[in-house]
């Protein structure tokens, strides 16, 4: 059964144009292009369902096709490739819809405009060459295309709209074009097997939750010329752990290898390995959202805003530490924390704290977050990894101690021989770093891989880190 969308356009195309039935091609339906009547669309090819290839011809009777309208072979399952016209300038949104026996299809080097959701749940589409006359690839025009893993950006790309690859679960490397200015927002959401993207040079703006859900990525750079980042766009990548903006970019800082935060110092984006330090003033929105591996975090006394969803969906998360200094609690902090027990310094909930920043009443403890022993049980062991990195000449190496006790972290080369001690001693409770000058016990070491090590009563952990010469 048709649905209303498609009973509207068959009704406007009754009424206002004349169906022209090509010969040679059973079951395609042409209309006189609306912005110019010299040139024809192709009106619809539901009637071509049961073909698998699918020819479209450069001209129908004298008149070159240039446009294929929406919805125009929308839910397709038994097309597997289409010939499109050489003279195609443009698809319309939902074009291939839901064609999910598509596997081919080669894209014109005419086309300039690809509209909204034009293959999303193309699911058997594996790969696509993107023609250099596109700029700009629309919102969802490939989300859901599950099978596709190679993808050939267009030299002249500026744009990429929102969920553009959301859901393309197959892809694992992206190289974009140095003419791409921004990313939209959930641009390549879910994109579970992506490992590695590079992000071009010229890169103004990544939207809010880009690359959301986006679990097989373990590092990112950010580029110097990046001027605005939207709400955490790495929310739920669980597993990144190192997060570099280049050095000359003034608009955003790394703290910590794994947090992200503006000139303004908002934190936009942190991950279960970041301690929190006392540079930042507010925990941006939804900056932790989708971290199910934080177990615990303290939150320093520079801090006075916890913005909107800042922890949503932490589940894993089982203390906070709240100092005095926050005045402003937003809507649903810690929406989906089911684990959560929140310690306040203040003696009862501020009035800026607002009515539903806890919104399934995860227990609070009032006027205790100075105890040693709440403080204790905030705290972790955990190797929280090393910045900069790579470095030269020196390099900050941060962890936290849950426990009183001896900790020992060495320096060893890429053959396992010790280089340095650089800790071992009893630390108490809480927040520790060290420098590593990239010496040994006497003289600066070669360039190149090394390895750091912490132990403690039940914890080891080892890291890698590279010395720049």
């Amino acid at each position: 059964m048709k649905n209303l969308t498609e009973i509207i356009l068959t009704i406007i195309v009754m009424c206002y144009s004349t169906i022209l039935i090509a010969q040679g091609t059973p079951g395609l339906e042409f209309t006189p292009h609306p912005d110019n009547p010299s040139e024809l669309q192709v009106a619809r090819g539901s009637a071509s369902f049961n073909v698998q290839h699918i020819i479209i011809p450069d001209t129908f009777e004298g008149k070159p096709v240039t446009r294929i309208r929406a919805l125009g072979f929308r839910f397709s399952s038994v097309m597997t490739n289409i010939t499109l016209p050489k003279s195609l300038t443009s698809i319309g949104s939902h074009a291939f819809n839901g064609c999910t026996g598509l596997r081919s299809i080669t894209l014109p080097n005419g086309l300039i405009y690809i509209e909204i959701s034009a293959f999303e749940g193309c699911t058997g589409l594996t790969s696509i060459a993107i023609p250099n006359s596109v700029t700009v690839i629309r919102g969802s025009v490939f989300a859901g295309c599950t099978s596709l893993h190679s993808i050939t950006f267009p030299n002249s790309l500026i744009h990429i709209g929102s969920e553009a690859f959301r859901g393309c679960t197959s892809l694992r490397r992206i190289e974009l074009p140095n003419s791409l200015l921004r990313i939209d927002s959930n641009a390549f959401q879910d994109c579970t097997g992506l490992t590695n993207i590079t992000l071009p040079n010229n890169l103004i703006e990544i939207g809010l939750w880009a690359f959301s859900g986006c679990t097989g990525l373990t590092s990112f750079t950010i580029p110097s010329s990046i001027t605005r980042i939207g709400s955490n766009p790495f929310r739920g990548c669980i597993n990144i752990t190192n997060i570099t903006v280049q050095a000359e970019n003034t608009f955003y800082r790394v703290e910590g290898n794994s947090l992200i935060r503006n000139r303004d110092n908002t934190l936009i984006s942190g991950f279960s390995n970041s301690v929190i330090p006392n540079t930042v003033t507010t925990v941006g929105s939804s900056a932790f959202s989708g971290q199910t591996r934080l177990t615990s975090i303290a939150i320093p006394n520079s801090v006075t805003r916890i913005e909107s969803s800042a922890f949503r969906g932490c589940r894993g998360l089982l203390n906070i530490m709240i100092p005095i200094s926050v005045n402003i609690i937003q809507w649903e902090a810690f929406h989906s924390c089911t684990s959560l027990t929140i310690y306040a310094e203040a003696p009862s909930q501020p009035p800026g704290w607002n009515w539903d920043w806890n919104p399934h009443n995860r227990p609070v403890v009032w006027g205790h977050v100075s105890n040693d022993d709440v403080v204790a049980s905030v705290y972790v062991s955990s190797l929280l990894g090393n910045y900069p990195n790579p470095f030269n000449p020196e390099t900050t190496i941060q962890f936290s101690i849950g426990d009183v006790g001896n900790v020992m972290i060495n320096v060893y080369n890429v053959r396992g021989q010790r280089v340095r001690t650089l800790v071992n001693e009893q630390k108490e409770p809480g927040h520790h770093s060290v420098v590593w000058n990239g010496r040994d016990d006497g003289r600066m070491v070669s360039g190149g891989v090394y390895f750091y090590k912490m132990t403690t009563g039940e914890y080891q952990s080892v890291r890698r880190m590279v010395l720049m010469k």
